[in-house]
């Protein structure tokens, strides 16, 4: 136990993984509580083509070029499902859940297409369920600076957000763009995707945007303590699992600490439960 408190190698990856898990659950509050955690399972695996286009259209798998990659198939994803939504006349969630599989067919795809001219996937298989040893101070660094520009985004814009995340009508009514507050929402979202990637993968960042902001609403309904302690959740989530994955041997620190997320929003609904249960029994 010592030695991962000691290891600067094994500090990197648990500093690492518990400032992700604080900054995704920030990030996919936003998502929560405008009822779109779909958008971010979107981005997520629509991230993939971006991945390995970029790397077959430079020839290098260096992660800024990567992420970048990363982004624009991320974006270009909910762009074309908003587009399927307003002319097909579908559910957002259909228009989603389209693109998102479409997109993520093409990624698998363009990996193969990657395994056959270079001789194998050039370390991008770490995409798809993360690689958290591999964390650098750099990649800490720039989840940190993702994390702490989308929290002054938040603040500066807390009224914009907030009244068009619970009252789009009146946000038009004072004269709000409910239009460019979306894309801002989904720009945020985007970041926190993209920053999560190399950590847990595409497959399972969506996870950890839900779960925190999940199980946070289990224990508070005010709309800025619900950002508190989803970050809370997250990095201690991230922290948690992480120190987990380095004691036991060959356990993989993604899935080992969505799994964990996923504990703690069934244990948090637990409580709830047992809770309500408890306060209906007491005399009026």
């Amino acid at each position: 136990m010592m030695e991962l408190l000691t290891d600067p190698t094994y500090l990197t990856v648990i500093i690492g993984v518990t400032v992700l898990g604080a900054v995704c659950g920030t990030l996919g509050t936003l998502a929560v509580l405008r009822r779109s955690a779909l958008v971010g399972d979107t981005l997520a695996h629509a991230a993939l083509p971006g991945i390995a286009g970029a790397a077959l259209l430079t020839g290098t798998t260096a992660l800024p070029v990567l992420l970048v990659g990363a982004a624009v198939t991320g974006l270009l994803a909910l762009t074309l499902s908003d587009i399927a939504r307003r002319m097909a006349r579908v559910e957002s969630s259909a228009a989603l859940g389209t693109s998102l599989s479409v997109f993520f067919g093409i990624g698998v795809v363009l990996l193969g297409v990657v395994q056959q001219q270079q001789g194998g996937t050039a370390g991008l298989e770490r995409f798809l369920f993360g690689q958290a040893a591999a964390l650098l101070p750099a990649h800490i660094l720039l989840t940190a600076g993702v994390g702490a520009a989308a929290i002054l985004v938040l603040w500066r814009a807390d009224f914009a957000i907030r009244t068009a995340t619970f009252d789009r009508t009146f946000a038009e009514t004072v004269g709000l763009t409910t239009s460019r507050i979306d894309l801002l929402v989904t720009g945020l979202l985007a970041a926190g995707v993209v920053v999560g990637l190399s950590t847990v993968g595409v497959v399972l960042v969506s996870a950890l945007l839900v779960a925190p902001p999940v199980a946070a609403l289990q224990y508070t309904r005010k709309y800025g303590h619900t950002y508190l302690l989803a970050a809370l959740f997250g990095g201690l989530i991230g922290a948690v699992g992480s120190a987990a994955s380095l004691l036991i041997p060959g356990a993989p620190t993604g899935p080992i600490v969505v799994l964990l997320a996923v504990a703690w929003v069934a244990i948090s609904m637990g409580i709830r439960s047992a809770l309500t249960r408890t306060q209906g029994r007491q005399p009026a």
